[in-house]
């Protein structure tokens, strides 16, 4: 499953979107609860701003970052989720152990 790629006010080269394709495909080792996810992505000039959505049973996560450097932002974003997703999956499992 690849995510949604959504690019404003420039145009992405494919490069870029096979990389951040590869790291969605990773996320899918910290949780089997993925349904979706979709990344917007935005250039001002001077920074790029990236935000990441990923849709899970039951809620979503969110998480954005602004970097100079598109490489620099796409890899920032996936290790916020990556985290993110981490801690949510220890929370639902320490909430089933209960």
């Amino acid at each position: 499953m690849n995510p949604q790629i959504i690019v404003r006010d420039f145009q992405i080269p494919t490069k870029f979107k096979n990389i951040i394709n590869k790291k969605f495909d990773r996320l899918f080792h910290y949780s089997n609860r993925i349904m979706s996810g979709r990344i917007v992505i935005e250039n001002d000039g001077s920074n790029y701003h990236l935000e990441f959505f990923l849709k899970l049973k039951g809620h979503d996560l969110t998480v954005h970052t602004r970097k100079p450097n598109l490489l620099a932002g796409i890899n920032n974003l996936y290790e916020k989720m990556r985290r993110r997703l981490k801690r949510e999956e220890e929370r639902i499992k320490e909430h089933r152990s209960r």
